[in-house]
């Protein structure tokens, strides 16, 4: 079951939510009090309906029992049909004027928030982190920079629905989900990071990659990363520059912090997060003991999208120094190489004139 994405807390809440500007924060609190009204309409209604229909259920006691409970089970979907359509209404109307507005708040001007958009199949199928079938959605896309590194990301649920038959002619449906949570993309300063790494988290089945085979696993000195990650990569001497001691910690940290399966990937010049388990709520939530405390879970959510580029130094330079030390080490082996070459020609020379 998925998740809110929740993750440090070290920035102030409190603080951002001050930089929002006053009327901004008074039309947010106008619709969140709005959407409170249309939650309480939504559960009177459903009482209401309730009240009406469940006794009716009752005259099918003067028929059968199985006549009874036919008419209890629809009299009852029928009262929470009516709860979810009201609650759904309620949310769209939500996410229709706030989350954009906390985005941007978060973010700065080049935050955005689209709540029936998110990344294409073509895309999702190109980065290859986990298992496409015939069911795929995606939406509550949100895109921004941080400490000016670009971002986005969105919902994405992959799956397969299939049709089987039993020795009888029957017809039943399973249906098995790949992969439901957030899918996230950062662009590195540097877009001079070539070839591809992936870091897997050895859970919820996300530890084997569907590109690259066993013997592609690098291991580390360090005992727990080596235990709770896997890393995969063609490029071996690459991968152990770029995966510091510092990097290794803060995998650790984002592990101990985030919730659900990491599936971490550079691919040509962009680190891709996925997450399985998690999900972009950004939704109203009746449980709010206020408004203000309606927007600062919101803010919640959003924050671990900053803390990425914080932890991993994403708006650094990233991936040059590690680069510039894997061919200059390259470069002194190739050369070690050939200067073992020519002194063993040259020892070879010497002793084929002796003979």
């Amino acid at each position: 079951m998925a998740t809110d994405l929740q993750g440090p807390n070290e920035t102030k809440v409190e603080s951002i939510l001050s930089q929002m500007a006053p009327e901004d924060k008074k039309k947010l609190e106008e619709v969140s009090n709005e959407c409170q009204i249309m939650f309480d309409k939504t559960k009177k209604t459903a009482l209401i309906v309730g009240a009406i229909i469940l006794p009716l259920s009752l005259l099918g006691l003067f028929n059968d029992v199985p006549t009874f409970v036919f008419m209890f089970v629809l009299s009852l979907a029928i009262v929470m049909t009516t709860y979810g359509v009201g609650k759904s209404r309620a949310n769209n109307f939500f996410k229709a004027n706030v989350p954009n507005k906390i985005v941007k708040t978060v973010f700065g001007p080049s935050g955005s928030y689209h709540m029936k958009e998110g990344w294409t199949r073509n895309y999702i199928s190109g980065i290859r982190l986990f298992r496409m079938g015939n069911i795929f959605q995606t939406r509550d896309k949100i895109s921004g920079t941080v400490n000016g590194v670009d971002f986005t990301v969105a919902d994405v649920t992959s799956g397969q629905r299939t049709t089987h038959t039993d020795g009888r002619g029957h017809s039943y449906t399973t249906t098995t989900y790949y992969f439901q949570g957030i899918v996230a993309q950062y662009e590195f300063n540097s877009k001079k990071v070539h070839g591809s790494l992936e870091i897997r988290e050895n859970e919820g089945g996300a530890g084997y990659s569907l590109i690259y085979n066993r013997s592609d696993n690098i291991d580390f000195e360090d005992i727990v990363f080596n235990r709770d990650f896997n890393v995969y990569s063609k490029d071996k001497l690459q991968a152990f520059y770029i995966i510091t001691p510092q990097f290794i910690e803060a995998f650790k940290e984002i592990k101990r912090r985030i919730p659900g399966s990491l599936i971490f990937s550079i691919q040509e010049g962009r680190l891709i997060i996925a997450i399985n388990g998690a999900h972009n709520n950004l939704s109203y939530s009746s449980k709010a003991k206020s408004a203000d405390a309606l927007l600062e879970s919101l803010i919640r959510e959003l924050l671990p999208y900053k803390w990425f580029v914080d932890i991993l130094n994403l708006d650094e330079d990233f991936g040059q120094e590690a680069l510039a030390k894997a061919k200059s080490a390259e470069r002194k082996a190739r050369n070690k190489l050939e200067e073992k070459k020519q002194t063993d020609d040259d020892t070879f020379n010497s002793i084929k004139e002796e003979l």
